[in-house]
């Protein structure tokens, strides 16, 4: 249950009074207008446009929106949704202050494997060959994921590197030539 934990205590950053947290179990549908789409809102999981059409339409005390899910708060109950890759792009593009186009979304159901209480490895046996070090992409100018603000200042500082790094390594580059010819 450590996956219910983690997730009820994000919520409860922003919303101390929830006590309980549970997967939704039917999709939710919601109807952004112009005026949910204030620049305010930009890199606020609590006030950006898909919030506010949640909190506005369903009446809810709050909504906690990141880029892969969402929280309706109803009480002391936070529902737990899934952000589908349409939605997840807008968002990226109102935190970027592209504005968010008006229509009807729909927030989704977690999958079997993204429930509540699932572990991360559970469907894994640890046979098989070892994976090498991965590398991820990490997106700019977009609302950190719930709980990540500290992780998001180390990546800025491993970018800052990354970039120093690839700069001298140009500069070489570009004196290795000059001494060949």
């Amino acid at each position: 249950m450590e996956r219910t934990s983690y997730a009820l205590n994000m919520v409860r950053k922003f919303c101390p009074n929830v006590t309980s947290l549970v997967d939704a179990k039917h999709q939710l549908s919601i109807r952004i207008i112009p005026a949910d789409a204030k620049v305010e809102g930009q890199k606020d999981p609590a006030t950006c446009a898909v919030a506010e059409a949640c909190k506005r339409a369903f009446n809810a005390d709050a909504a906690i929106i990141g880029t892969r899910s969402a929280y309706m708060v109803l009480g002391s109950q936070a529902i737990r949704y899934r952000i589908p890759t349409t939605v997840s792009r807008q968002i990226k593009a109102f935190d970027r202050g592209q504005g968010f186009n008006p229509g009807i979304y729909n927030l989704q159901v977690p999958t079997q494997g993204e429930r509540l209480g699932q572990g991360r490895d559970g469907n894994r046996t640890g046979l098989g060959k070892p994976k090498g070090k991965h590398s991820f992409h990490h997106t700019r100018d977009v609302r950190a994921l719930l709980g990540t603000a500290a992780k998001e200042a180390i990546k800025e500082d491993k970018l800052a590197a990354d970039s120093a790094v690839r700069e001298a390594m140009s500069a070489y580059k570009k004196a290795l030539r000059s001494m060949a010819k």
